[in-house]
């Protein structure tokens, strides 16, 4: 039978399925007490995952029953196959990861924002159990490889109606006006972010581009193609550097898959373009990339910026993290950058992780990088079949894109990184189809592997928890940041939570003093307490501590551009008034922030008068809590 004969017969399966093609999605189900009804919702998991999928996307009073939706499928499943799941070899490091997510859901500022993160967690986990409990035969495969490209398909609709493509982007095209603007992406928030649909393409394409190497069947292999074409042109248009760099990494990787040899004109193309990065000025270069007024130099410099902040987060809360989906508060709240308003994540996949997750969920990532590694390569030795090599290899292509955007971005906290689930449960089920058809082989991470890797985690993270001061210093913060947030929120101060924060923070900073954020957190603290001497003691301190120097600190390109240039650096005092003045002027309704000002005119400048009247105008705008001040402002008096 020639090729084209076996593409009719794909297709005519394929559409004589297409009302079936997400049922029997468990094995066959044994019978007793688990029952028929048990039995007929096993087999359509799948249409129960997808169900759950926009009540939990979308948070909101309905995403209960998407978590309802998620445990039914389970429990059927449970009941149907007498257990919970196949065995994938990624258990271990997942159940790190969920544990470390409810960790930080509970340690979170915002409990909303936090519970909408973790049922996104939750979501992407039902995800990759439903896929990888699938048969793992080649009927499934073959279904599996249509569904992506229906995702695929799907993914364009969605960002040419939902993206926000009116937004500036570094190169303005008049293409974009010619898109129309969907009014339903302002209800739902839904891949508003065009930077976001880049890296969820990125992500897409290499898998697309697998299937169209080894998918079986010429139609599926040619829709694979031209919607990996479509999609690489959506991404020239959203001009995603982050997405561009993620493709990148993972077509190189796909092209290694498919023949070894392609490591040379990979190699090659690389020491082009080191020979050519070479050839550039490189003090010109890095002008270029410092200058705030070029489009590229704002992207690096708030880059750094962004990094600077989240580094001193997870300096002071690296044990259980600063919450889920807690970056936009925290940073806005607590940790003002040199530059930055509100920014809503990291712009690193490792640093968003950590700080949601904290260093141990940082390093089960990690563990279920490896572990899924490990699983698909050794599939990948075992001569699979076209479509368990189409899904391997595009699998690990789109998780290595995944990575190669998260080195300046992250896909953690937005919608579109529920693909990296999707992702890793079509590995895992090719690596078992592959596992059974070579008589039940282990294709996962050796078990001793595992539990060595587990054992190392667990001792880092001891290791880590008996650190001098670390544990208060973490704890207190956690509760500092509620008791003050609560406490803005109300304008009046909660003592029953303010109190026991400071007292962490008081323990913390005798065992290691010197931390600029327990300085300034404990001023705020007594601040709401009323105790204003106190406060203004605590940031004193702060202020000794950043006088020495301060762009070193907050903002140290500042200082590497003026080398460049050959600037005198000013005197530290007005370095620090530059800092502590845009976070007076961002955040106007603080009085903490007019206090820093006042402290340096009065302190490092002898300006009596000049910090009397910043204070003053904190009280004329009515920054809180005016008690503190009142009594500043009693102090600078003659």
């Amino acid at each position: 039978m020639d090729e084209s004969s076996t593409d009719e017969a794909g297709l005519s399966q394929v559409a004589s399925d297409s009302r079936s093609i997400i049922v029997d999605s468990t094995p066959p189900v044994k019978s007793g007490r688990a029952g028929s009804v048990a039995a007929w919702l096993a087999r359509r998991e799948l249409w129960l995952l997808a169900l759950a999928t926009p009540l939990l996307l979308f948070a909101g009073p309905w995403s209960p029953l998407g978590l309802g939706l998620i445990l039914l499928a389970w429990l059927a499943r449970g009941l149907s196959t007498r257990r919970l799941t196949a065995p994938t070899g990624l258990e271990a490091p997942l159940a790190l990861l969920t544990l470390a997510g409810l960790v930080g859901c509970a340690v979170a500022p915002d409990l909303a924002r936090s519970q909408a993160a973790l049922g996104r967690l939750l979501l992407g986990l039902a995800w990759f159990y439903g896929l990888a409990n699938l048969p793992p035969g080649a009927t499934w495969l073959r279904r599996l490889s249509w569904l992506w490209l229906a995702a695929g398909a799907g993914l364009l609709l969605l960002a040419l109606t939902g993206a926000d493509w009116q937004n500036s982007r570094l190169m303005p095209l008049p293409i974009y006006a010619l898109i129309p603007r969907w009014s339903w992406n302002v209800q739902t928030g839904a891949l508003a972010n065009v930077r976001g649909v880049g890296m969820a393409l990125a992500m897409l394409i290499p898998l697309l581009l697998a299937l169209a190497l080894w998918g079986r069947g010429r139609a599926l292999r040619l829709s694979a193609l031209a919607l990996a074409a479509l999609q690489t042109a959506m991404l020239l248009l959203t001009q995603s550097l982050q997405g561009a760099l993620g493709l990148a990494l993972g077509s190189a990787l796909l092209l290694l898959l498919w023949r070894r040899w392609t490591a040379l004109p990979l190699l090659a193309l690389a020491g082009v373009a080191l020979g050519a990065a070479s050839a550039l000025d490189p003090r010109a270069l890095a002008l270029t990339a410092l200058d705030v007024q070029n489009a590229a130099g704002i992207g690096v410099v708030l880059r750094l910026d962004i990094w600077s902040r989240a580094l001193a987060m997870l300096a002071d809360m690296p044990l259980t993290g600063i919450g889920l989906d807690s970056y936009l508060i925290l940073q806005s709240q607590f940790y003002p950058g040199h530059l930055l308003g509100p920014e809503i994540h990291a712009h690193s996949l490792a640093l968003q992780l950590a700080l949601e997750l904290g260093v141990a969920g940082l390093l089960g990532f990690v563990w279920l990088l490896i572990a899924f590694a490990a699983a698909l390569f050794k599939a990948l030795r075992r001569a699979p079949q076209p479509e368990e090599r189409a899904l391997l290899a595009g699998a690990a292509a789109g998780v290595a894109s995944l990575l190669g955007a998260g080195l300046i971005d992250s896909m953690w906290t937005l919608k579109p990184a529920l693909l990296f689930w999707l992702l890793l449960g079509s590995g895992a089920l090719a690596a078992r189809a592959v596992a059974q058809r070579t008589a039940g082989a282990r294709l996962a991470l050796a078990p001793r592997w595992q539990a060595a890797v587990g054992a190392a985690i667990a001792v880092l993270w001891l290791a880590l928890a008996l650190s001098p001061g670390l544990w208060p210093t973490n704890l207190g913060l956690l509760q500092a940041h509620r008791a003050l947030l609560a406490s803005r929120a109300a304008g009046m101060p909660d003592a029953g939570r303010l109190a026991p924060a400071r007292d962490l923070l008081l323990a913390a900073e005798a065992q290691t003093p010197g931390d600029p954020q327990v300085l300034d957190t404990l001023a705020s603290l007594h601040a709401w307490l009323g105790e204003d001497a106190a406060s203004l003691a605590a940031l004193r301190q702060r202020l000794a501590m950043d006088g020495r120097a301060p762009m070193a600190r907050y903002a140290p390109w500042v200082d590497w551009r003026r080398r460049l240039l050959g600037e005198a650096a000013p005197a530290p005092a007005d370095d620090l008034i530059k800092v502590y003045s845009q976070w007076m002027t961002r955040y106007p309704e603080r009085a903490e922030g007019y206090l820093r000002v006042a402290l340096v005119r009065q302190w490092l400048k002898g300006d009596r008068a000049q910090a009397a009247a910043v204070v003053q105008q904190g009280l004329v705008n009515g920054a809180q809590p005016a008690g503190l001040l009142t009594y500043a402002l009693e102090q600078l008096r003659p």
